[in-house]
């Protein structure tokens, strides 16, 4: 486990909340978008929200992050 100061716990906080923010407006987004190409667009873009998403748990859930007294991301 690593030892991650406060100032990271709340980037992390910020982080997740940027990624969950934008997965929910794209899938709001692709739910009105006719045109194929943005339509692409869209998904790419909500796969990779959804990438960094795990990618952000699973660092929280390795280090214990969410455990943390006063850590809760």
């Amino acid at each position: 486990m690593r030892e991650v100061t406060p100032g990271e716990v709340l980037s992390l906080r910020e982080f997740l909340m940027m990624e969950t923010t934008a997965l929910m407006t794209a899938k709001a987004a692709l739910s009105v978008t006719q045109d194929k190409e943005l339509r692409g667009i869209i998904q790419g873009a909500m796969e990779g929200s959804e990438n960094r998403i795990k990618s952000l748990r699973r660092f929280i859930d390795e280090n214990g992050i969410a455990s943390m007294k006063g850590g809760t991301v």
